[in-house]
């Protein structure tokens, strides 16, 4: 009988699970990420939230990942967007998110058309794999109160591609961080 993984429940035991692990080994992550039960009073620290929109903060950055808290207030949403060719994981800390998934036609005059494909919601403790060859996704907050995710990348990418459902419209835009390892930055673009 194979033995069980152990129940990751602290930001340093996460942290030490995957820094061995190589970009490119989605098993490796994903498990990792699935055995992961973190509490909101465990990732305080990195927790922010402002009215005008969610929030981006950096627990770390290598060269094989990139480990985010994102802060989600009541009716917060992100933009329908792309990974640039990148794995995500999304994993519920506290709250209800909900994530839909797009599919995106060929560009015709410079816009595409989006066709929604499915919505799901996750209480804590779920979690959320995407890749660009799955799609684009929004992730949203149409809970009651504040929701919290950890985000994981592998590679770290530095812009994505954001889609207007409404004109089709496709344009870049820079990921920033509003705070990292905890501190708040001055200058916030997110």
């Amino acid at each position: 009988m194979p033995k069980s993984i152990p129940f990751i429940k602290t930001l340093p035991e996460l942290l030490k699970a995957l820094q061995p692990i190589k970009a490119g080994d989605v098993d490796a992550f994903s498990r990792i990420l699935s055995s992961t039960r973190l509490s909101r009073e465990s990732i305080q620290k990195y927790c922010f939230f402002r009215k005008e929109g969610y929030t981006r903060n950096l627990v770390i950055r290598t060269e094989h990942y990139e480990l985010l808290v994102l802060c989600w207030d009541v009716g917060q949403y992100s933009p329908i967007h792309n990974h640039q060719s990148q794995n995500c994981w999304m994993y519920v800390v506290d709250g209800i998110l909900a994530e839909t998934l797009y599919s995106v036609s060929e560009l015709v005059e410079d816009r595409v058309q989006l066709k929604q494909l499915k919505k799901t919601q996750s209480d804590p403790g779920g979690f959320f794999y995407i890749n660009d060859e799955m799609g684009l996704h929004r992730v949203s907050n149409g809970g009651t109160v504040q929701a919290i995710s950890l985000h994981l990348y592998s590679f770290p990418f530095d812009t994505c591609n954001i889609y207007s459902e409404d004109s089709g419209v496709v344009t870049q835009r820079v990921l920033q961080y509003y705070s990292v390892d905890g501190k708040k930055l001055e200058t916030v673009k997110i």
